[in-house]
């Protein structure tokens, strides 16, 4: 029985070519997203209904992640590919199941193939196995609604490769403190060794090896696998939030990813209610989280984009009359991947001045204790000294 196709993609409303069962744009599976025979039901509706709230990215709850580890560096690579082949016309179902796909683990493909072979969109499966965070999804699915998805993953694989950049600085830098530390548990603790042995120098010795040990398998080995809305994440932007100068950092990054999905979403001609919701949602930080149902409550009562940016606490004036410039020359889509950009080099800045502090204290910290160990050792051998002398005199 021949199927009733649709002449255009019904998601991305790309023409459809003859013979073709899926759109090369967007992955959608036509026979999927259209009844195949009259009073039949679709399998999934081919326009989003209107709803009261915006749609959410996915509900990652209703999922489970597969298992294993996928780096930063693998998924750029995974998602430069998948632009690539975008661009040139390859259909998404052929890349997940080509040679392309090959930098995420086995458990991780088999999920995207099915998902994709199932008709759901990119970010839905996405969203499901956790691979990355709000922003990056909310990027992904401003791609998809407007047939920009090539354009969407690029940007979320430059997106990555930067993000991998900075923690790779962060963490070189991190090292001289760490060394630091090491080196004092060493040294500090020699007397010891000399006077008492072995057992009660490791005693001294030990603790601070395994507390900055642990330090560095908890940054580099379980918060990189730890998924980006965990408890564990939510936990540390909260915590960092009411920290100083670590608050700054965390302050700095949020407003970022709001101006970039912000623009993102506009550029891609999302409806602004819309657009401000996927963007509060990617800013991950309390106040946005807070203030997120008095913005949407701002901009269906009426007021500009600008008015209802402001109900979020601790914006700075000048961001806000940035916005309202960008709105009245309606160049906003324009203006705010620039913002962002500049709100990302403050966060690196307040990063390398937070980690030069915790250099500095450090240093000090060493430094007081090393001087410390040796007036205290001096001390020791001038009261033996003069313990021997009234010994002398005794006899």
């Amino acid at each position: 029985m021949n199927e009733s196709l649709p002449a255009v993609c019904p998601k991305c409303s790309s023409p459809r070519s003859p013979g073709d069962q899926e759109c090369p744009r967007c992955g959608v599976i036509y026979s999927r997203a259209q009844p195949s025979r009259p009073g039949a039901r679709p399998a999934r509706p081919a326009a989003r209904p209107a709803v009261a709230e915006p749609p959410e990215v996915a509900s990652p709850a209703a999922c489970s992640r597969p298992g294993g580890y996928v780096s930063p560096a693998h998924l750029e690579t995974a998602f430069t590919l998948l632009s690539q082949a975008l661009e040139t016309g390859l259909p998404l179902t052929t890349f997940v199941h080509g040679p392309g796909a090959a930098c995420l683990p086995p458990a991780y493909q088999r999920q995207l193939q099915r998902d994709i072979q199932q008709g759901l969109p990119l970010s839905e499966s996405l969203a499901s196995m956790h691979l990355v965070d709000p922003g990056a999804l909310a990027l992904v699915q401003a791609g998809e609604r407007h047939g920009r998805l090539p354009e969407a993953l690029h940007q979320v694989a430059e997106r990555l490769g930067e993000r991998r950049k900075d923690r790779d600085k962060l963490v070189l830098t991190l090292l001289y403190p760490c060394i630091l530390l090491a080196a004092a548990a060493l040294v500090l603790p020699l007397p010891t060794l000399f006077s008492k042995g072995l057992g009660p120098y490791l005693a001294k010795a030990l603790p601070l090896l395994l507390a900055i040990g642990g330090l560095g398998v908890f940054a580099l080995v379980i918060l990189p696998r730890s998924s980006p809305d965990s408890p564990l994440r939510r936990t540390l932007r909260r915590t960092g939030s009411s920290l100083p100068l670590v608050s700054t950092v965390v302050w700095s990054g949020a407003v970022a990813r709001f101006a970039e999905v912000l623009g993102t979403s506009l550029r891609a001609g999302l409806p602004t209610r819309e657009s401000l919701h996927l963007a509060a949602r990617a800013a991950a930080h309390p106040r946005f989280e807070q203030a997120h149902r008095e913005l949407v409550g701002r901009l269906d009562a009426g007021s500009t984009l600008s008015e209802a940016v402001a109900a979020v606490r601790g914006l700075e004036p000048m961001f806000l009359s940035q916005i309202g410039a960008g709105e009245r020359s309606g160049t906003l889509d324009a203006l705010l991947p620039k913002v962002a950009a500049d709100y990302r080099r403050r966060a690196r800045t307040a990063a390398l001045v937070l980690v030069g502090v915790i250099g500095g204290l450090a240093f000090v910290g060493v430094m007081a204790l090393l001087a410390f160990s040796v007036i205290q050792g001096w001390q020791g051998i001038f009261q033996g000294r003069g313990q021997a002398v009234d010994r002398l005199i005794g006899h």
